[in-house]
């Protein structure tokens, strides 16, 4: 949810449209997941097409795992490539600068609402859990903010384990060859571990089997393996992936739309689902990358949008909880969604314009980037055209 830059211009400053598209999708999809269940007596025509959308949102949630993976773990390898070192304090610093300030003004409106439009103090231990990012263990003030929690400790752990390599590999032009490995062995050990969960958990619930940090942190290191390939191996990676692109975005989305025409049990999705789905979402994301996306006004839109994705997932559910239940009664269903779904485009575009884009221009003056911004090449002639930050 944190890999996006704050840019509207996507065109002119070079930007990888496609995935900035993919946070379009990954945002959609996920404010489907969230809409208000379907009513009863409300026939139709779109009411299938709702159904599968609001039954395939949480795929929105590997889609952004699998692009923060390989977007942040990118800024790593081609910050070593350009420099032979990696300022790992560095990496924190503007990690923070982009995460917490648009997270902890979002907790301060939620703690002043809950005070002065609900006459209501959360519990000491539901604001705790959202200040140090263990959502995605304990109970929170929101039930959208686990997938931060999740990133968050990514963040934490995967400059720590490069930094570990570098050490090991002083000097070396590729410290990171042992990658593959330890990712391979941490994707085996995540699908061990949710097997082993749903073992001793054969009841789903929600936080034991979706939520916590242990059971999805696989989909980000993924992202790090694709990253890997991309940056260290960028010719091979081009050569195979490049004739296939439409055979991989074709993949990609039946990996992580199979539910809608091939049935399958709780169990399947908690234990080998979440690794199909991040299978499909790098397939996805592999394919566009290896497009030339149109340039037109209509495409640089829609990957603007994509842009402000986190602005737009933090304050969404802002909208449902606080908004839409207001208009039960004299607002239609269908259109208490479609008001939700702007509503949440415009709430997030705005705050996106008051706290990210302050917030990032005086980090980027304070930590400025030591790769100049290019974190992610153009795998198409020529090779080293560079691109605007993408994370």
């Amino acid at each position: 949810m944190t890999a996006s830059a704050t840019s509207t211009n996507t065109s002119e400053k070079g930007r990888l449209a496609g995935l900035d598209l993919l946070r379009l999708l990954a945002v959609l999809l996920v404010l489907g997941c969230h809409m208000e269940a379907l009513p009863e007596g409300w026939d139709s025509p779109l009411r299938p097409l709702i159904r599968e959308w609001m039954d395939n949102g949480a795929r929105g949630v590997d889609l952004f795992f699998v692009l923060s993976g390989f977007l942040v773990s990118g800024l790593l390898f081609s910050e070593y490539r350009k420099r032979n070192e990696v300022s790992i304090a560095r990496f924190y610093a503007r990690r923070a600068w982009r995460i917490y300030p648009p997270f902890f003004v979002l907790i301060g409106v939620t703690l002043l609402h809950a005070r002065y439009a609900l006459n209501w103090t959360p519990p000491q231990e539901w604001v705790l859990a959202e200040v140090f990012f263990l959502q995605s263990y304990l109970q929170g003030l929101w039930n959208h903010t686990w997938t931060l929690a999740v990133e968050e400790h990514f963040y934490l752990v995967m400059p720590l384990l490069l930094a570990a390599m570098m050490w090991r590999n002083r000097g070396a032009a590729n410290p990171f060859r042992a990658v593959p490995w330890f990712v391979g062995a941490v994707l085996i050990a995540g699908t061990a571990i949710r097997l082993m969960n749903w073992k001793m958990r054969p009841e789903y619930n929600v936080y034991a089997h979706t939520f916590h940090t242990h059971l999805r942190l696989d989909s980000l290191f993924f992202g790090t393996l694709v990253a890997y390939a991309y940056h260290f191996h960028a010719e091979s990676f081009r050569r195979i992936a490049h004739p296939l692109r439409f055979v991989l975005i074709a993949a990609g989305v039946a990996l992580l739309f199979s539910r809608s025409f091939i049935p399958m049990s709780i169990a399947y999705l908690v234990t080998f689902g979440y690794a199909q789905c991040y299978v499909g979402s790098a397939a996805l994301m592999i394919g566009v990358l290896m497009c030339e996306i149109p340039k037109n006004r209509v495409i640089a839109w829609l990957a603007m949008l994509g842009t402000y994705s986190y602005s737009i997932y933090l304050w969404h559910m802002t909208v449902m909880q606080w908004a839409v239940p207001k208009m039960h009664g004299s607002v239609s269903w269908p259109l208490r969604q479609a008001i939700y779904m702007a509503a949440a485009f415009i709430i997030g575009l705005g705050m996106a314009k008051i706290v990210e884009a302050p917030v990032l221009k005086l980090r980027d003056r304070w930590h400025p980037s030591r790769t100049t911004g290019n974190a992610v090449v153009r795998l198409t002639p020529p090779e080293a055209e560079p691109l605007q930050r993408a994370a």
